[in-house]
């Protein structure tokens, strides 16, 4: 073989016979942040939401822009407050903007929606005729691109923003969404919980957990201190503890080995059931699934550590 050759054979193309390119969408606005309002109905499998959307138009006037929203029932459109024409079709909402937002010019467009039982993006889980003992919660699932079946959005992972998610809740029930807790409170038999994420990160890293959760504390780790914490359905919080009570010391060590602290306010893990992967590295809130829960017997001949580890370092 010559030297030739063997340059050739290290740069080989990895696609498949027939693979075509795919390029992202033309970008026309850059999302500065996104603020969700969502209210789940576990018994109705049903979420009412408000999404809006903080965005600048880049270096031309923007007339329309259509948002990635598949099955979104859409009751209203405003931009800076004022109502827009609006359709829904195809998976996309398409806006008209009144007036044309200028090349520079900043805005904030809002839509009232409803998503009931989507197909994809947000689970249900309930108990049925089969499955009596299931816990009634709900949990969503962005990868790869299917934040759009639960808010309207530039669903693609050009696009980082801030955000900020209140969930509102029936009272005795646990709400989790990316970044830092800053408000929690009750009124009126509803629980309010409000997650902050300061530093950017794409649609698809963006989660919504509900349900009857039980916390664990796990104290802090790393050079910031950050809180570090588990939740697990009723009855499972000691299998949730054996499952993933190693992670300060996983945060301690990839601090140390990686050269740079965790990033975000807070570190969490969830476990659900009927998850569809073994774990969703959303930042700062990890959906982990509860298969991997296992009482002191079974423990003995199997670890989790391997699978909080591997969504613990995708936080970097």
């Amino acid at each position: 073989m010559t030297f030739t050759q063997r340059i050739d054979d290290a740069h080989r193309a990895f696609a498949l016979p027939g693979a075509r390119d795919r390029y992202g969408p033309d970008k026309t606005v850059e999302v500065e942040e996104i603020l969700l309002t969502l209210e789940p109905r576990l018994a109705e499998a049903v979420l009412d939401g408000v999404c809006t959307t903080r965005m600048r138009a880049l270096d031309e006037p923007v007339e329309r822009l259509a948002f990635d929203a598949v099955d979104l029932a859409v009751s209203s459109v405003t931009k800076d407050g004022q109502p827009q024409e609006y359709r829904a079709r195809d998976g996309r909402l398409e806006i008209a903007f009144d007036p044309i937002l200028a090349a520079g010019e900043r805005c904030e467009v809002s839509v009232v929606y409803r998503a009931t039982r989507p197909r994809a993006g947000l689970f249900f889980i309930a108990p049925s005729a089969a499955y009596p003992h299931k816990v009634a919660h709900c949990w969503t699932q962005s990868q790869d691109e299917n934040a759009r079946y639960w808010f309207p959005c530039l669903d693609y992972p050009h696009s980082k923003q801030p955000t900020e998610t209140t969930i509102v809740v029936d009272e005795g029930l646990f709400a989790l969404a990316n970044g830092d807790l800053v408000e929690r409170r009750d009124e009126g038999g509803k629980t309010l919980f409000r997650y902050r994420q300061e530093i950017k990160h794409s649609t698809y890293l963006m989660t919504m957990v509900a349900g009857p959760f039980e916390e664990i504390d796990l104290g802090t780790a790393g050079a910031a201190k950050v809180p570090v914490l588990l939740y697990a359905l009723p009855g499972r919080a000691d299998d949730a503890r054996r499952a993933f009570g190693k992670t300060p010391a996983m945060i301690d060590l990839f601090e140390e080995r990686i050269g740079t602290p965790y990033p975000f306010a807070r570190y969490s893990q969830i476990a659900v059931s009927d998850f569809i992967f073994g774990g969703m590295e959303n930042t700062s809130a990890t959906t982990q699934t509860d298969r991997v829960l296992h009482d002191e017997r079974a423990a003995l001949d199997y670890s989790a550590d391997f699978l909080a580890a591997h969504e613990l370092a995708h936080q970097w």
